[in-house]
């Protein structure tokens, strides 16, 4: 995928190249991330959704008037990353796409969501209206509407498109509406000759209808955010409520580790009041999934079993120092300590009641037999006879004793002092929520475990705001 980056304002686009990092983990770049085209919507007019394909040769966006689709031709984009620069690496070049199909099929006003398919060929759009429609860009014009479904009018109102997703192959369409519903469309598959007919039928402009394959069940509020994984076929449904989903669109169900923990999430992500905004995986591990809001970035490994607390991240974040006080005071150190103090007069009392009842360890009576015997007082005056050797070593078992008391001691004091691995299977999180970002716009991964997150700090906003209008004086 291109190294880009496309930022929506009410007005106007910019596109960014992103610098390239040095070394493998640290996140520091060869040159700062330098602004390569800005486009201005017509006066009057907001923008309202926008698109770029992940190669970077196409660019749409949505007017509440209009819809323009734009083939991008940048100079230089071949170069080395050093050689291109911090001034984007040459000249760009717009060339505005008009097909005949979009026209003829009535689309321009209302659209209101876009995306680009992974391999970059299809423009996908929904409208206000409930359409959904599905634009071939290697071909001249080829466009593919939904199928028409039994939705009543009374409700037409509720089934405008707000969410959109692609799948790998391009071939189903996840969509997501203002009532709350999620639906899939697939693209009927065309076998034998009838592939002849499709491809002259696609070059002469000719509409299709998708297929709508699963209405996905009620779900507990409005999605907010649609993904499908990389390699299966699995859909992603991030809601309001910050409650997420794993769908398995072939097999129709939630996905198995849905079932075992999606009433389980933790409530630190549940709490929040900000909502999931959006939802990418990690190339590298492709079980790595990333949501993220406004204010937060939230890791899930769906390879790990569901842990007991959630990693708050940094740690000098209020939140996880809180988190950290509140373990240490749910297991003091004291606690453990106490436990073994337990385990050990539970143990001398079993030892006490076999020497009550007459029972001697096999050690002592060998010695008693072989006449070295020493007397140890008891309680109603006589003795019980005990060897020499039996005295030491009971004297090397009660040093043994107290120093692992001490060292068990010192081990919970310290484990109370990070209280991230209270125990050694909790060391292996699968929910880490990063609290440190604020006002974040954008999170996208850019390859194998490296993932660019775009903030704009509070102070930045408040200095765009406009002039008080009443100030009050004391």
């Amino acid at each position: 995928p291109a190294r880009l980056l496309l930022m929506q304002h009410d007005r106007k686009l910019h596109l960014w190249r992103l610098g390239a990092t040095k070394g493998e983990t640290a996140a520091v770049l060869r040159h700062e991330p330098s602004p390569v085209l800005e486009i201005q919507a017509a006066k009057g007019e907001l923008i309202v959704c926008s698109a770029l394909s992940p190669d970077g040769k196409f660019l749409a966006y949505a007017t509440g008037g209009e819809l323009r689709v734009f083939e991008v031709e940048m100079e230089g984009e071949d170069e080395e990353e050093d050689e291109v620069g911090r001034e984007g690496g040459g000249r760009v070049e717009l060339q505005r796409r008009k097909p005949a199909a979009l026209q003829r099929a009535g689309v321009g006003k209302g659209v209101t969501a876009l995306t680009f398919s992974p391999d970059s060929k299809t423009l996908v759009l929904g409208t206000g209206a409930g359409r959904v429609l599905r634009l071939r860009l290697d071909l001249p014009a080829a466009v593919v509407e939904e199928a028409r479904d039994d939705a009543t009018s009374a409700g037409a109102e509720g089934r405008g498109v707000v969410r959109l997703s692609c799948s790998q192959d391009g071939r189903s369409v996840a969509v997501g509406r203002w009532n709350g519903e999620v639906e899939i469309y697939s693209v009927p598959a065309i076998e034998g000759k009838k592939k002849k007919k499709k491809a002259a039928e696609e070059e002469e402009g000719r509409r299709e209808e998708l297929a709508l394959s699963w209405r996905l069940p009620r779900l507990d509020s409005a999605p907010t955010a649609l993904a499908y994984h990389p390699e299966a076929d699995v859909l992603v449904v991030a809601c309001v409520s910050n409650r997420f989903y794993l769908f398995d669109t072939d097999a129709q169900q939630l996905t198995e580790w849905s079932k075992d923990f999606g009433h389980r999430l933790p409530k630190e992500l549940l709490d929040r009041h900000d909502c999931v905004l959006g939802v990418c995986f990690n190339p590298e591990s492709s079980n790595a999934l990333i949501l993220h809001g406004f204010g937060f970035v939230c890791y899930v490994d769906l390879d790990r079993p569901m842990g007991r607390h959630v990693q708050l991240l940094p740690r000098t974040h209020p939140a996880a120092l809180a988190q950290r006080e509140g373990i240490r005071k749910r297991n003091p150190p004291w606690v453990a300590a106490m436990k073994q103090k337990k385990q050990k007069r539970k143990e001398e009392g079993k030892k006490g009641e076999e020497v009550e009842g007459g029972m001697l360890p096999a050690a002592e009576a060998a010695a008693a037999a072989q006449g070295g015997i020493e007397a140890a007082p008891t309680a109603n005056g006589g003795g019980r006879r005990r060897t020499r050797g039996e005295s030491i070593a009971e004297e090397e078992e009660m040093r043994e004793q107290l120093a692992a008391a001490a060292a068990a001691t010192a081990e919970t004091a310290r484990l109370a002092r990070r209280p991230a691995h209270v125990e050694e299977k909790e060391e292996a999180w699968n929910f880490k929520l990063h609290l440190g970002y604020q006002g974040v716009l954008a999170v996208q991964a850019l390859g194998p475990d490296e993932v660019l997150v775009v903030e704009e700090p509070w102070i930045k906003i408040v200095s765009k705001l406009p002039d008080v209008l009443h100030r009050q004086r004391y």
